[in-house]
């Protein structure tokens, strides 16, 4: 139902590749549906459905546009034989405005699994994105660096569980009566590096977000897993596989990790320095 409102709103903004989606599969139902009315009902029914897909089309286009900070103005130009269709396709196909602009939030920045509802308006309950294996913890915190997540393990003696995106089900996600992390915050890039193709990021940051980030540099993530929501810190702590065959798991592309450590000591570990602590936290599950 939130996909099918998008189609007919002209307020925010839409991605481009969305756009191209959303008119695509708009023809193509607007299309199957008029031919069978055709032999039902003659010719003239098929312009009821030519007019459908204008009604979607027009709202879809206008977010499309505000994208790239134009208004939905814009579509007059349609009314201008050959050349002002071609002038709003060139509009509609450009990458849209890093950040925000006057027309809401770039859509590639939103961080739809920061709205994952972890808990039922009690501090004490955490949930996945399932919303139906509830875990009764001790607190919540939400750290924003890892100096407030070695502060966090200092400050307790309780076991500590960790999530990201949430999307580990089965109650993978927290154990009862632990201070539970919440690393959704930590979803910054801290540097870039391109020549090297290297990249720092906190652990709670999605792989769609680094995708975001590095693509203007003609760059793309090499392994990583197929959805591109889950959080980097949560891919490396199962050691996943990656969807690309022969480039082996995502641990390969890590160069190293800071660590916080169970007495709250923070360490930098590598395949070549602190190898025992690096190999123990790929997969560990931490």
């Amino acid at each position: 139902m939130k996909q099918f409102a998008l189609l007919m709103k002209f307020e925010g903004r839409i991605t481009r590749r969305d756009w191209l989606i959303r008119l695509v599969l708009t023809g193509l139902a607007c299309s199957a549906v008029g031919a069978l009315t055709v032999n039902i009902f003659g010719a003239q029914s098929a312009n009821f459905y030519s007019i459908l897909f204008l009604l979607v089309a027009i709202p879809v286009t206008v977010q499309r546009l505000h994208d790239v900070s134009l208004g939905g103005g814009m579509l007059l130009w349609l009314l201008v034989p050959v050349a002002g269709p071609l002038i709003v396709l060139m509009q509609t196909m450009r990458p849209g405005v890093a950040g925000a602009n006057r027309y809401g939030k770039n859509p590639a920045d939103m961080l739809d699994y920061a709205e994952v509802k972890i808990s039922d308006g009690r501090t004490t309950i955490v949930n996945d994105v399932t919303q139906i294996n509830p875990v009764t913890v001790n607190s919540i915190v939400t750290p924003s660096s890892t100096e407030e997540v070695a502060s966090a393990v200092r400050n307790t003696t309780l076991p500590i569980s960790i999530g990201g995106g949430h999307f580990s089900m089965g109650g993978t996600t927290a154990s009862p009566d632990t201070v539970h992390l919440d690393l959704r915050c930590m979803n910054k890039v801290l540097a870039f590096y391109p020549e090297s193709k290297r990249i720092l990021v906190q652990a709670g940051v999605r792989w769609c977000d680094i995708q975001h980030f590095i693509d203007p540099h003609n760059l793309s993530v090499k392994i990583m897993q197929t959805y591109a929501n889950f959080t980097v810190g949560g891919t490396l702590s199962v050691n996943a596989h990656g969807r690309y065959m022969g480039l082996g798991p995502v641990v390969l592309s890590v160069h190293s990790l800071k660590i916080v450590l169970s007495k709250g000591e923070i360490v930098v570990a590598s395949a070549q320095n602190n190898a025992d602590i690096f190999y123990a936290s790929i997969g560990g599950y931490g």
